[in-house]
């Protein structure tokens, strides 16, 4: 009897033992995924916004992101995404900055029309 008791706690080792492996596997392979597509998102964030150190603050916060989100850290579409999200929210506040409104030059055209 004794030694059963003992196999069961001895397995039950095993098994909570296989389980922080896998754990630590899929975070190493959700860490790798979201640096696979890290220089896709620094690519995208340096062409809309010409400057390579908010290129390199959107592309830290995203994989960031990554890898807090499951869903977000093995698709790259996600990512590049978030990246366009970063970057739009970027470019708003450099407009508020800079003092200029939201107008577009349509937006100017139709009351020119007017």
């Amino acid at each position: 009897m004794i030694s059963g008791g003992v196999a069961r706690i001895h397995s039950h080792g095993m098994w909570e033992h296989a389980r922080e492996n896998a754990v630590l596997v899929e975070d190493a392979t959700r860490r790798k995924r979201a640096m696979a597509f890290s220089e896709d998102v620094y690519r995208y964030a340096f062409a809309r916004l010409g400057s390579r150190e908010d290129a390199e603050d959107v592309a830290m916060e995203v994989v960031q992101a990554a890898l807090e989100d499951r869903a977000l850290s093995g698709n790259r579409l996600l990512m590049l995404r978030n990246a366009r999200n970063r970057v739009i929210d970027r470019l708003r506040k450099r407009r508020e900055v800079a003092g200029v409104s939201e107008e577009t030059p349509d937006d100017r055209i139709r009351s020119d029309v007017d």
